[in-house]
């Protein structure tokens, strides 16, 4: 999917500082995501088949799957030198969007701990088909599993949509992202999106 191609969704309320530097940093994650390949979220679609699922205001948002870490994020959002967290990839079934890939840039500002939770961000994209998704961006923490993995767990808005998606006006949820000590990651989304 072009990077050009995704519409940021649109809020009545004027972001915060916070927000608009989260937004910033999903432009720096969607170019991350470039690489991402597109047969994978082509695969997932195809196999559930069927019509597609319809968009309606105040709905909810689901999404569910597994994954695993693909790679460290080489950067910080922050603009200090990385590595400062996970880039993690997988599929996933959901509603309204039908069954796709999801990616995920976590930061943790290299503060990540087997003792504590630290503060982090979080940038993603729900992929139903390569023209087809929503971005979400947020804040949450990270904490140690007691398995030495992590969870994030946090707020997540939608910051973007591209194709079917494209009424989505805005958005809003908590994520849980597993991270096992082994890099296997399962990935827990719920929300509601708002039309027009």
């Amino acid at each position: 999917m072009p990077i050009s191609s995704i519409k940021r969704a649109s809020s009545t309320q004027q972001p915060s500082r916070k927000k608009r530097r989260l937004r910033r940093t999903l432009l720096v994650a969607l170019a991350a995501a470039a690489a991402f390949t597109a047969p994978t979220v082509e695969a997932a679609a195809d196999a559930e088949g069927g019509g597609l699922p319809p968009l309606r205001d105040k709905q909810l948002l689901i999404a569910s799957g597994k994954g695993k870490v693909t790679d460290q994020l080489p950067f910080c959002f922050n603009g200090a030198p990385g590595p400062c967290g996970w880039i993690v990839e997988g599929t996933h079934k959901g509603t309204p969007i039908r069954s796709g890939a999801f990616f995920a840039a976590i930061d943790d500002g290299k503060a990540a701990s087997p003792h504590r939770c630290v503060a982090a961000t979080i940038s993603g994209l729900l992929y139903e088909t390569p023209d087809d998704a929503i971005t979400q961006v947020g804040e949450g923490q990270v904490c140690p599993n007691g398995a030495g993995g992590h969870l994030f767990t946090g707020r997540v808005d939608i910051a973007g949509v591209s194709g079917r998606f494209q009424d989505l006006s805005s958005g809003r949820g908590h994520v849980l992202i597993t991270i096992a000590k082994n890099g296997s990651t399962t990935l827990n989304l719920t929300g509601q999106i708002r039309i027009g």
